[in-house]
């Protein structure tokens, strides 16, 4: 062993508690400092990207972003710490760049962007529908349930909700129906998305070893033919069709698949196993765009 190995066991068994906790304690001034030197470029960014005329919300880049840390925190942190961490850290940066941009413009009241709930994750097609509809300066709200959505947007947490109602191969979706009946609620917009879902697993999955496919239950209804025909995959309902593979490729669970979009796929690293497992090609989903009425 070393000397200098030898001189830091040495120092390690001597320390006590107190010792330890005031390494916390720097270490958690220097995080501290250095959120505030990225909020810092942060406002640096909004006032060229004001000048420029480009949106606040760059998607591309905080994809990239994710990589980046997912990469370097390999063996090192959970990636699912690493993703929630950087959750928010992004979300600050765009409160940071809305809050600049407002004071440069004399807004007062643009400090922040516009929220709107919707029942899934990033790389969800529910988040999909959300930027089609309202543009990409906006803030996903996610969420495990429609209860949940809809409470969230009665709550005026979020602006507005985008909802899935309709779709070309199942018919109305059976999850949102009753919702959608409320008085307290109005629809300002309808847009259709495209539907192609993939089956995709783990960086080390393959087809043939996969033996449960999991899923939003009304994407399992919408590839029944295709699970019918494939005996050897046991579907599994699920949260969310993009949830399901972020945690398969987070587990590195091989046997495990998830029918999502490809957007999902590329979004967690996935590996598509099966393109277009849609029972048919020409899948639609009808979502409409919600506040709450002004009618009292």
């Amino acid at each position: 062993m070393a000397v200098n190995d030898k001189i830091h066991g040495l120092l390690v068994l001597f320390m006590n508690l107190d010792d330890w906790r005031r390494q916390i304690d720097d270490v958690d001034s220097e995080i501290v400092g250095l959120l505030a030197k990225r909020a810092q470029i942060a406002r640096e960014i909004s006032r060229l990207k004001r000048v420029s005329g480009t949106p606040i919300r760059d998607r591309e880049r905080e994809m990239r972003i994710f990589d980046r840390v997912r990469n370097l925190s390999v063996g090192v942190v959970d990636s699912r710490v690493v993703d929630q961490i950087y959750e928010a850290i992004l979300a600050e940066s765009r409160r940071v760049q809305a809050v600049e941009r407002s004071r440069d413009q004399a807004v007062p009241d643009a400090c922040t962007l516009t929220k709107a709930a919707i029942q899934g994750t990033r790389g969800s097609y529910s988040e999909m529908a959300a930027i089609k509809a309202l543009g990409s300066d906006i803030e996903i709200l996610g969420c495990d349930t429609f209860d949940e959505a809809f409470a969230i947007l009665r709550s005026g947490l979020a602006e507005y909700a985008v909802i899935p109602k309709r779709n070309s191969t199942v018919g109305e979706i059976v999850s949102t129906k009753e919702h959608l009946k409320a008085a307290d609620i109005e629809v300002i917009d309808t847009l259709d998305v495209e539907v192609r879902h993939v089956l995709a697993g783990s960086v080390e999955a393959s087809f043939e070893d996969i033996t449960h496919v999991y899923s939003h239950p009304e994407a399992l209804r919408q590839c029944s033919e295709f699970l019918e025909a494939t005996p050897q995959l046991t579907p599994v309902e699920a949260v969310d069709t993009a949830a399901s593979l972020r945690d398969i490729v987070w587990e590195n669970d091989v046997r495990s698949a998830a029918i999502c979009s490809e957007a999902a796929a590329e979004l967690y690293g996935g590996v598509i196993l099966k393109r277009d497992v849609a029972d048919t090609k020409d899948n639609i989903t009808t979502f409409v765009v919600l506040r709450r009425s002004t009618i009292q």
